[in-house]
């Protein structure tokens, strides 16, 4: 049985016209009138294929297709459709409706399943709603609660809670939300890959081998202010110098792990007083690291740790602050034998690689077993109205999702 490119293709387009910036873009939060009228035309789409629909108590959507067998679980699959401001149209939205047109072949074809099959869209994935991401996949597997979204806020300063209750949902509801994993067979999400791995091989798929882990990280380096002209070189303590010799160390520390899959990237730098004819204060300065494996993770910032230890001895005041961490997660290796295989059978050319952004799996996959699928993005752009995959990539996508999930559906 093969997808339908064209139905996905028309699909995409149609949820890019729910959009408040339809010029630059498509930007559509959760809980806006954009978000609902998406759901809306979901909603029809899965009724047509057969699904019974529902949505749980943060408002996510989801739609079933009932197996009969007598010990079933389910297996499940989806993404999101809340987008960044000026985002592109296939981030979330691709695994959405590729996990769509699974569920419309079973029903056209009355294909009999063992398992249950459903799809599932989760709210507020990237979080520029309320500067908090994943909330729907954390509220369906119970890490978000009711009080969270009391304590979450939009730009205007209204809580979640608040703005669920003007848009008819019930916040209260959340804490309803009844999750048990046992229930579950499977968890495999499609998705771009939102990097330039892909599209510089020349491969059409990605097998996901895990979601790195995140780790952020503030460092503060303070030395002693001064002069800039009075002040002889030899008598400086400079936090900006020390500073900037460690930031330039970091890729080198990075690479001694011999682990691929870990980056660091220093994104945000405050010096003050920052004055051009000021020997600077302090420097302040943010690390992003990011890896598969915790113990690796723990041992760049145990050196980092060591060298801060070395200023201090110079005279200096260091202190080293973790802002916020999510878990890694590595692939379900039976998952994964399944995707490969079906690759191998359809002769798509593909890679294995890790994924270096969360995404809804990120958090399921640490109760269900999972695995994701990625298709190339051009020149690696996302998040952005420049963001594209190829309708050939799109369709290798959608057509080894079906093939492994109807693997996945068997007894």
């Amino acid at each position: 049985m093969k997808i339908n490119i064209k139905r996905i293709m028309s699909d995409l387009e149609i949820l890019n016209t729910f959009n408040t910036t339809p010029k630059n873009g498509c930007s559509r939060y959760s809980f806006t009138i954009e978000d609902k009228r998406a759901k809306e035309y979901l909603i029809g789409e899965m009724k047509a294929a057969g699904m019974e629909v529902w949505f749980d108590g943060i408002g996510n959507l989801h739609g079933l297709l009932k197996g009969n067998g007598d010990n079933k679980k389910i297996v499940l699959s989806g993404s999101h459709i809340d987008t960044v401001a000026n985002g592109g149209k296939y981030d979330g939205n691709l695994g959405v409706i590729g996990a769509l047109e699974v569920a419309r072949i079973l029903s056209k074809n009355e294909v009999k399943i063992y398992n249950d099959y459903q799809v599932s869209i989760f709210v507020e994935e990237e979080g520029p709603h309320f500067s908090t991401n994943l909330i729907g996949s954390k509220a369906f597997c119970k890490i978000f609660s009711t009080a969270h979204s009391k304590k979450i806020k939009d730009s205007d300063g209204k809580s979640m809670y608040e703005i669920m209750k003007a848009v008819e949902y019930n916040p209260e509801d959340i804490d309803k939300i009844s999750f048990d994993s046992n229930k579950f067979k499977a968890m495999i999400e499609l998705h771009i890959e939102q990097g330039r791995v892909l599209d510089l091989e020349n491969k059409s798929l990605g097998v996901v081998k895990g979601i790195v882990g995140l780790k952020w990280f503030k460092i503060i380096i303070k030395g002693e202010s001064n002069h800039a002209g009075a002040t002889p070189m030899k008598y400086r303590l400079d936090p900006v110098v020390e500073g900037c010799k460690l930031i330039s160390e970091i890729p080198n520390i990075v690479k001694s792990m011999d682990d691929s899959s870990i980056v660091a990237t220093v994104g945000k730098i405050n010096i003050f007083p920052n004055q051009t004819n000021i020997i600077a204060k302090f420097i302040e300065f943010t690390i992003d690291l990011r890896g598969i494996d915790e113990e690796n993770l723990l041992t760049v910032i145990d050196v980092i740790g060591s060298q801060l230890d070395e200023l201090k001895e110079k005279g200096f005041y260091c202190e080293i602050e973790q802002i916020a961490e999510a878990k890694g997660v590595k692939s379900n290796s039976d998952i994964l034998d399944i995707i490969e295989n079906t690759i191998k059978i359809r002769k798509y050319n593909y890679t294995k690689l890790y994924s270096g952004a969360n995404h809804d799996t990120s958090i399921l996959g640490q109760h269900i077993p999972s695995a994701m699928i990625f298709v190339p993005s051009v020149d690696g752009r996302s998040h952005c109205k420049e963001e594209l995959t190829k309708e050939r990539d799109i369709e290798a996508g959608c057509q080894i999702l079906f093939d492994t999930i109807v693997e996945l559906l068997k007894k």
